[in-house]
């Protein structure tokens, strides 16, 4: 509609005078593949990205994204078209990654035809069988032998022979490519090893992970001005509470969600689509698939929830109802639900959309503002009518406009639009008034549909990773899933560490001093091979007494001031190492340290007493042996480890994970190898 003459409107934003952006070409490769099913059929890759153009790199234009088997080792290139700094299609790559399927080509009458020149082997084994090969295996016509001839030779086949011939295509694995990695500032390259995991139909004989290696690289940035910093996620689950005279017709639903302004202005913006999902499913809520995948992949691939496909977010079936924030107004009994008995309409996939700075400041003025609430409607189609609204729904998004909400789940509730099914014809006077009672006493659950919102970051914020998303393993997979958010890693106060850094150097002299006495060790060349990986061991143990203690106590710049201050801590451990030597001489060789049989020996003991005497009552005895256990083993890590498992079994669950809570350096350092060595040869000897 045209603007009404007469009023003053928003000038228009003046158009950029210049050259369009270029277009930038995304270049994959399929680097290698290997572990591929045996079968005597050819097999081929087909590539798609949500219906965008995929251009071959042949001599002839080829848009068919296909790879056939004898190309698998010819490194086949295709290129995906971008418009450089285009938010509309890096938001459509962004929703729809690209996906990956290995397919088996199975043709009828393949020995006639001469499908991939197999004809010759195939026509040799069935002749030393005594079979006739030909259209009907108990015919031999003319007509058979022109066929014949003409497979032999290698010519085309006449099209009224071809035009009987079906290719059926089975999909055989899939697998997806995530290409928003490769949207930075300058070109890249990606190497990606992709797993191809097989459909859950395919036959035993022919079900193998495919193993690939893509190349994906850019000579031009694809966004070379735009700065993104947030990523939302809109996941539609399931509608549930489904009523008997609900016309439903699910294979043809389709689920609208856009925004709609609470103002009505004077043009017809009041809607702006956001997104849409379609093709839901009635299942049994206790049987739908858990796991959410792509909205595009359910459209492509069917079943869509396979191995090769699905996302780290989930639907939790015990916490289906939990934590759900209800359409005000909405009263509902979630535990009437009855998830073994009742159907549902599942969907479980979501959309993913990039924010820039711009699009991130727009979409929190609307939603901290008011100024406009998310619309749900149901669409179906039955037969060759148009399609009709079934449902309708409103959800207000203001509640993530508070500090820190970036995840939230919504029961919106829906009005039925469309007819309802008529009651049977034979029922009485008095059944349909008692009917009636019966409904106005027990008022009908509403119909609701799940939806979740969730931000990387809180709107409003910027999601610092997404700048440098490119660097790292775990950021690349992070942009993949949105769920609760990432719990920051708890820093480790600087005095725990350093009192663990001298714990290990104190354990280590120790055990050096065991090892000599128990196996009499007069010089080092008699145990060569031990204290070479002693000394290896000493070196990393020494680094982190260094860099905790002495380097935080005196920071060095220079090399030089670092082999200084090697040479004040040697000074420093020297009389340490000393100490220990002297308490060992003190206590006595022969019984010092003992053996790391005793010493686990001497803790059961002391945790079995402790559990006599609290299973008589007796808890003041029991927690004296248990502070005389703990002060003989201040470090530790075994009696610890003991620790855990003795609450377990009194069901001291809050002191049980404090274990987890604290500092283990097994956790921070690369010493866990050692213990788990020493537990592992305690227990062979």
């Amino acid at each position: 509609m045209p603007p009404k003459k007469g009023k003053k409107g928003k000038e228009a934003e003046p158009k950029k005078i210049g050259p369009q952006p270029p277009n930038v070409f995304l270049y994959i490769q399929l680097a290698g593949i290997s572990r591929l099913p045996t079968t005597r059929h050819p097999l081929e890759i087909h590539i798609s990205q949500g219906g965008s153009l995929i251009v071959k790199c042949t001599e002839h234009y080829n848009t068919d994204g296909i790879i056939p088997q004898w190309e698998f080792d010819t490194r086949p290139t295709f290129t995906l078209i971008f418009q450089q700094d285009n938010v509309d299609r890096i938001n459509h790559a962004a929703d729809n990654p690209l996906l990956v399927e290995l397919f088996m080509r199975v043709t009828p009458f393949r020995s006639i035809f001469g499908v991939d020149g197999a004809y010759g082997e195939e026509e040799g084994e069935e002749e030393e069988d005594g079979d006739k090969i030909g259209i009907s295996s108990n015919s031999s016509t003319p007509v058979e032998v022109i066929i014949k001839n003409i497979d032999r030779h290698h010519n085309s086949v006449p099209e009224q022979f071809t035009s009987r011939v079906t290719v059926k295509m089975v999909l055989l694995c899939v697998g997806y490519l995530d290409v928003i990695k490769l949207f930075g500032h300058s070109r890249s390259m990606v190497r990606e090893q992709l797993y191809l995991y097989p459909m859950p139909d395919v036959e035993e004989s022919l079900r193998s992970t495919v193993h690939t290696e893509w190349h994906l690289y850019t000579l031009l940035p694809i966004a070379k001005q735009l700065t993104f910093t947030n990523m939302s996620f809109v996941t539609f689950e399931s509608i549930y509470n489904l009523r008997e005279e609900y016309i439903l017709d699910a294979s043809s639903m389709r689920v609208v969600i856009s925004f709609r302004s609470r103002i009505p202005g004077d043009r017809n913006d009041m809607n702006v689509p956001l997104c849409d999902f379609e093709y839901l499913e009635r299942l049994c809520i206790a049987q739908q698939p858990l796991h959410h995948v792509f909205e595009s992949f359910r459209r492509a691939v069917q079943p869509s929830n396979v191995t090769g496909l699905k996302s780290t977010m989930e639907v939790e079936t015990y916490r289906l109802f939990d934590e759900l924030l209800c359409t005000d107004g909405m009263t509902v009994d979630f535990s009437d639900i009855d998830q073994g008995g009742d159907d549902a309409l599942v969907c479980n996939s979501f959309h993913r959309f990039i924010l820039t700075q711009k699009m991130a400041d727009i979409l929190s003025y609307a939603i901290t503002c008011q100024q406009y609430v998310l619309a749900v409607e149901v669409f179906q189609t039955i037969g060759y009518t148009k399609p009709q609204k079934v449902f309708q729904g409103i959800l207000d998004p203001s509640i993530m406009a508070y500090p820190g909400v970036q995840n939230m789940r919504f029961a919106v509730q829906l009005d039925y639009m469309g007819k309802l099914r008529p009651p049977p014809k034979r029922q009485g006077t008095v059944s349909i008034a008692s009917s009636q009672r019966t409904e106005n006493n027990v008022s009908r659950p509403p119909t609701f549909a799940i939806i979740k919102l969730c931000l990387l970051a809180p709107i409003g914020e910027i999601y610092k990773e997404l700048q440098v998303f490119r660097d790292s393993f775990i950021r690349q997979n992070r942009l993949l899933f949105c769920d609760h958010p990432l719990v920051p890693q708890v820093g480790i106060p600087l005095e725990e560490i350093q009192a663990d850094s001298f714990a290990r150097f104190d354990k280590f002299i120790r055990d050096c001093i065991i090892f000599i006495i128990q196996k009499r060790v007069n010089k080092i060349e008699d145990r060569k091979q031990h204290f070479c990986c002693a000394v290896q061991n000493l070196a990393n143990i020494l680094m982190k007494v260094i860099g905790s203690v002495y380097n935080t106590r005196t920071p060095t710049s220079t090399n030089v001031d670092f082999s200084n201050l090697c040479a004040v801590a040697y000074n420093d451990l020297e009389p340490r190492v000393h100490a220990l030597v002297e308490q060992a001489e003190n206590d006595g060789f022969e019984t010092f340290g003992g053996g790391r049989a005793e010493q686990s020996d001497r803790i059961m003991d002391y945790l079995n007493t402790i559990k006599l005497l609290r299973a008589v009552g007796d808890t003041r005895t029991a927690a004296l042996f248990l502070d005389k256990a703990k002060t003989e083993n201040p470090s530790d890590e075994r009696f610890n480890f003991y620790m855990l498992i003795l609450h377990m079994e009194f069901g001291n669950y809050d002191l049980a994970k404090e274990y987890y809570g604290q500092s283990h350096l097994a956790n921070h350092y690369e010493y866990y190898t050692y213990h788990v060595n020493g537990l592992i040869s305690q227990e062979l000897d």
